[in-house]
């Protein structure tokens, strides 16, 4: 038998095996049906169902095929490899700032995630398109290890002005510390907290980026060591949302409500 390094090359190196096997994993298919689902020429298709059997990946009732539970299994491997591999490739060197150690899902989740980094002629991009989604948001979930007053001045005109933003924001206590020293800011906050639109919490221990649920998208504002942007990460993900929903509520648990009277300290 084959070492199991050479059997995830075999089926990783052939596109058509893996769509073979990945359309054999969600149940069993006439030959014809496998040729006009995948695309796959009959005779490659005839070399991979021999393999396959061979391997014991499918099964062969009748005149159906069906991926084995060692098929399945190896065919999701092999596409979660893939997609972390696609992933990483998508966040370049900016992975450096993703807080891997804050999350326990897949970072092939994020295989087909929006990525925004500015560029040589708009190096503010990553924050433009923060802006962007407050002023179309209904719902905001906000984790803040970083200070943004721009950010803070859209929120506010969300929900105090235009009243239409409902938000849930933890802030790290640099962050509070920051907008409690700004008289505009702290203002902005005392009226916020003021609404019924808006609760603030104090928490520690957050990830070094902002994470936000913006109307069940969810987006990683990475920073570097000097707090310059280097990429806003989108996703919708549906293991990522559910990451952010247990990480959020833990750390709210764990947080302390921000009054109108914290900010006059």
């Amino acid at each position: 038998m084959d070492e199991p390094l050479d059997r995830v090359a075999f089926l990783a190196n052939s596109p058509n095996r893996i769509r073979v096997l990945e359309t054999l994993a969600t149940g069993p298919h006439t030959r014809a049906e496998l040729a006009a689902q995948t695309d796959v020429a009959r005779a490659t298709l005839s070399r991979i169902l021999s393999e396959f059997e061979d391997r014991e990946w499918i099964e062969h009732p009748r005149d159906r095929y069906v991926a084995t539970p060692q098929g399945v299994q190896l065919v999701r491997a092999v596409r979660s490899l893939t997609e972390t591999v696609e992933a990483l490739d998508r966040l370049g060197e900016q992975v450096q700032w993703f807080p891997i150690e804050h999350v326990d899902f897949d970072v092939g989740e994020l295989h087909d995630a929006t990525i925004v980094r500015p560029d040589a002629t708009d190096n503010v991009r990553p924050l433009t398109r923060s802006l962007e989604h407050i002023r179309q948001a209904e719902t905001v979930r906000l984790v803040a290890s970083q200070h943004a007053p721009p950010a803070l001045a859209a929120l506010w005109q969300a929900t105090v002005v235009d009243r239409r933003l409902t938000l849930d924001g933890i802030v790290a206590t640099p962050v509070f510390d920051a907008i409690r020293d700004s008289e505009t800011d702290a203002q902005r906050m005392r009226e916020m907290v003021a609404t019924d639109r808006v609760r603030f919490f104090r928490g520690s221990g957050l990830p070094a980026c902002n994470c936000v649920d913006n109307d069940g998208t969810i987006i990683f504002a990475l920073r570097d060591d000097n707090g310059a942007s280097q990429a806003l990460v989108e996703t919708e993900s549906q293991a990522v949302r559910e990451w952010f929903d247990a990480f959020f509520d833990r750390h709210r648990e764990a947080a302390a409500p921000i009054t109108a009277a914290d900010l006059d300290e």
